[in-house]
């Protein structure tokens, strides 16, 4: 079976971390199947703040294993949002008929509900192959709160033969929304048990350059408005001002907040001690979580947050919003939550956190089970099985069609 994965959120030259979760999955799925990836890059000619802009990736490459092209788009900046399906598709669907002339894929995997798997909905059936659609999060909890936005979706998650989400809470939702839950299966994301493991905490903070002593919190993350990492900085403020301030937090990650996160933080005064990191490599980032003693992220909406899975395996405890697919992950025997946008309360689990002692074998132990081989699998086996109804049913269209023309002759 030979399948194509097509999303924008995925690794390029300009962007290695972009959506490494997909690439996670590919290769986990491509030891069962045959896999290449479609991944787009938005194109502009200026850059833009989010990211898009003139570029020179290559518009085919072989990523970790995975042979991948990279056709451009273009989306109108800030607004006609709900038209970027249409947008989208009008670009890339002749690159699509085209990938197939090459690479006769039996079944699409889209992922990110909007626009690609609007845009993947249409292309399956232009193309006349099964669909398989992935939802991570704010593709559901955000675009579909938009009405047009909201009606492509559910349109597009209908036509899909099986639809994977990375959270319970994700599959509430979409049934809410009216897609058929007999439609959705449930696996959380996995986590590298390889790369992220318990570590030497001050061999890691000396390698990365921050103090070996004291303590210190990390988020790893997009700075962006969904995440809420301003909450953490009003709870890192309130701390201080209260005189219990013992720790250094650290940003690790870029995003279109991250300008204005420094300049609050330096308003604020807590330049002595918050540290913007940066967008750092991915493989860097097991070193940033053995450094931790405690990960924060105050998200006020996720899906199923790769970072705590990085987190709980790197041996490390969380201090985190119960939101989304949080809960489903969290337990007290790991992490300690608290409600979104609540910095006081924030401010208090972290004291928490650093004062109890956590036994990192446990924490690890916690996701031993989280791997990316078992996503892989419900999505080869229901693959597979998008296949063979698709060709059933291609079948008996064919033979009815020889006898409406026999009766016609």
């Amino acid at each position: 079976m030979r399948a194509l994965l097509f999303s924008s959120y995925f690794p390029n030259p300009d962007n290695p971390v972009r959506g490494t979760f997909n690439l996670q999955q590919a290769r986990a799925l491509a030891r069962l199947c045959e896999v290449r990836a479609m991944a787009p890059v938005q194109w502009f000619p200026v850059r833009l703040w989010h990211g898009a802009g003139p570029t020179a990736v290559p518009y085919r490459e072989e990523i970790e294993g995975i042979p991948t092209w990279h056709p451009r788009y273009v989306l109108t900046p800030r607004i006609l949002r709900d038209t970027y399906a249409a947008q989208m598709g009008a670009a890339l669907l002749p690159h699509l008929a085209r990938v197939r002339q090459e690479y006769p894929f039996d079944v699409l995997l889209a992922t990110w509900a909007f626009p690609e798997v609007v845009v993947g909905a249409v292309a399956a059936k232009l193309l006349n192959v099964p669909l398989i659609a992935k939802v991570h999060g704010s593709d559901i909890n955000v675009q579909a709160t938009f009405p047009a936005r909201r009606r492509q979706i559910v349109w597009a998650l209908r036509q899909a033969h099986r639809i994977l989400a990375v959270s319970d809470a994700l599959r509430k939702r979409m049934v809410e929304l009216g897609v058929p839950a007999k439609k959705i299966m449930v696996h959380h994301n996995g986590v590298d048990q390889e790369k992220f493991q318990p570590r030497d905490r001050a061999e890691a903070r000396r390698a990365l350059g921050i103090e070996p002593g004291g303590r210190h919190v990390m988020f790893v993350g997009y700075l962006s408005e969904s995440k809420a990492a301003h909450v953490l900085l009003e709870a890192v403020d309130l701390l201080r001002t209260r005189g219990e301030l013992g720790f250094t937090t650290h940003f690790v990650g870029c995003g279109p907040l991250a300008e204005a996160m420094a300049q609050r933080a330096s308003a604020m005064g807590l330049g002595d001690c918050v540290r913007f990191q940066g967008r750092r490599p991915h493989e860097e980032i097991p070193t940033w979580m053995a450094a931790a003693d405690v990960f924060c992220l105050p998200s006020i909406r996720e899906g199923c947050p790769n970072v705590i899975l990085e987190a709980f395996a790197s041996g490390r405890p969380v201090a985190a919003t119960n939101v989304g697919g949080i809960p489903e992950l969290a337990s007290p025997e790991n992490s300690i939550l608290v409600p979104p946008s609540d910095a006081p309360a924030l401010a208090d689990a972290l004291q928490q956190a650093l004062a109890r002692e956590w036994d990192p074998a446990k924490l690890r132990a916690g996701v031993a089970n989280f791997t990316w081989e078992t996503g892989a699998r419900a999505l080869y086996e229901a693959a597979q099985s998008a296949v063979k109804d698709h060709e059933v049913k291609r079948r008996l269209e064919g033979r009815a069609a020889e006898a409406s023309a026999g009766a016609t002759d």
